[in-house]
């Protein structure tokens, strides 16, 4: 497994987010068009109403995530007073809840996106 850096997990999940909104935006304009939507409150619920369901799911995905963590508890100490322990507890975090971060990103660019319209 590769060491990754705080700071480049932390890039890889806005891209990840700014994907998944790319993803979400393009699957409501495309039901919008066959439901044949013509105003744009039809549009900016939508989008609102699809945030707040990846939120959702961003946060299914962590409870099954610490559920996992209680069961698998074996990790070996690591050193707390050296920056490279400390870095290794970031990135580890980071890649726990990587897929909550990516939902919660992209679910608040999705909300923002819709009260913005």
């Amino acid at each position: 497994m590769k060491n990754s850096s705080p700071l480049g997990l932390v890039i890889q999940v806005i891209l990840i987010a700014a994907l998944v909104d790319l993803f979400v935006i393009g699957v409501i304009a495309m039901i919008g068009w066959w439901s044949g939507w013509v105003y744009l409150a039809e549009f900016k619920k939508a989008v609102q109403i699809a945030g707040l369901l990846v939120i959702g799911i961003g946060l299914l995905g962590m409870r099954r995530n610490l559920f996992q963590t209680r069961q698998n508890e074996r990790h070996p100490a690591l050193p707390r007073d050296s920056r490279e322990g400390n870095e290794r507890n970031w990135v580890e975090i980071l890649r726990k809840f990587s897929f909550l971060a990516v939902s919660f990103f992209s679910g608040l660019i999705c909300l923002l996106i819709g009260w913005l319209l």
